[in-house]
Formats: structure tokens, sequence, C-alpha cells
């Protein structure tokens, strides 16, 4: 029984950690990898890698978090899709929002003329569907 307990409240703590760290942001420290998302702060809508049902491609967009089917309603690379599970979406060194491979490959980014420190930028999505770059005021 005690073993129970101590399994109970591991796997417990675990989901809790899990729900608590939905984050809306991300910094130049801490990119999204195929597998992760964003969910804009009141759970509305939710940012990251997805799939079509009729592509193994992978697109990164923005879609309604709890509507079933999946929808989506912005796409950045809808013509340079990921051919694999490779993906990283991260802020690059001008502070540029960036979509690429597991080899550095650009297929989409925000291309700013004006460079801006990476350090101080982040991309946030909200609850109204944006993804807005933003100077990271800490």
């Amino acid at each position: 029984m005690h073993c129970f307990l101590h399994l109970l409240l591991a796997t417990t703590c675990f989901f809790s950690l899990h729900l608590c760290l939905a984050l809306d942001s991300l910094t130049f420290t801490k990119p999204i990898k195929d597998s992760e998302t964003l969910v804009s702060q009141g759970g509305r809508f939710r940012f990251g890698f997805f799939s079509t049902i009729k592509s193994t491609n992978k697109y990164v967009g923005i879609w309604f978090n709890d509507v079933s089917p999946q929808t989506v309603v912005w796409v950045s690379n809808k013509n340079t899709p990921i051919s694999n599970s490779s993906g990283v979406i991260l802020i690059s060194n001008d502070g540029n929002l960036m979509v690429t491979n597991g080899l550095g490959q650009v297929f989409w980014s925000t291309n700013l003329s004006a460079p801006i420190f990476a350090n101080a930028t982040k991309a946030k999505l909200m609850d109204s569907g944006n993804l807005v770059l933003q100077v990271n005021n800490g």
C-alpha cells in the first residue's frame, strides 16, 4: 500500500507539473522542437508543428486548442514543409523567429530587417490567436 501511495503521488505530481508548464512564449534560450507546442494563456490557441491527415510533412502553425477536427488558422511554411520530425522553431541570433530542420536549413523566417538582440526577443501566443514577436522585458 505504501508503494502504491508513492506511485500515485509521483503520477499526480508529474501530470500537475506537465499542465503547469504549458507555456505561451518561446525565447532565444527556449526553442520549440517538433513534439512541443505553445498554448495561449487562456488555453484557446496552440502553436507548433502539425501534419495534415493526407501527409506526414510537418508544418508550423496556429490552431484552435480544443476544437475537433483540428482547425488551423495560420501556417508559416505552407510552401516549404519539413519532411521529417527534426524541426525547430527558434529565435535566431538577429532576433527573427525561424523554422529550421535538424541541419539548420531555414524553412521560414520573419525576416525583420532591423536587428534585435536575440536574448531580448520572445514570441508570445495571444488568446486572440496572434503570435507576437516582442522585446522581452523580463
